[in-house]
């Protein structure tokens, strides 16, 4: 079983800025952290490969004992996608940390700016590109609070 969880690195809530004449969240200087609802996901990603057997990244193990370690034909992993500058690579590092087993970041200036279709347009894609059994995401961020790329992916 393969899983995506798209996250989004977003900024600490207690740190937003807000630029009124541009109608913007003011990001620079500002510490960032993954989406909580999106924690919750993979949290729940990493659960659900735990039922399903072990990852298919795992598959040259061996044990201690020298055993070569073969994971169920049913083997889950978690990926977890994000799409945003390259300071998105430390919510990935900490995706990884927390369970995930790859971890794919798009990036590029193609993707500045990008609304939430477009957002959602690019993760479907690489998510299609990818494969999946199932796709993961935090029911909005708590940054723009649109709750608009879940539903559209």
């Amino acid at each position: 079983m393969k899983i995506i969880v798209c996250i989004k690195q977003v900024p600490f809530v207690d740190q937003l800025k807000f630029d009124s004449a541009a109608k913007r969240l003011i990001r620079d200087g500002v510490q960032s952290e993954i989406n909580p609802f999106d924690k919750r996901a993979i949290t729940q990603a990493v659960e659900l490969k735990k039922q399903f057997g072990v990852a298919a990244s795992s598959r040259d193990m061996i044990d201690s004992a020298g055993v070569r370690i073969t994971p169920r034909d049913d083997a889950a992993e978690v990926v977890v996608i994000t799409m945003g500058p390259p300071q998105a690579k430390d919510a990935l590092v900490e995706a990884l940390a927390l369970g995930a087993d790859r971890a794919v970041h798009l990036l590029g200036k193609e993707f500045a700016g990008a609304d939430t279709l477009a957002t959602a347009r690019a993760l479907a894609l690489t998510c299609k590109k990818i494969g999946y059994d199932l796709i993961l995401c935090g029911k909005y961020s708590t940054d723009a609070e649109t709750a608009q790329v879940p539903p559209m992916l």
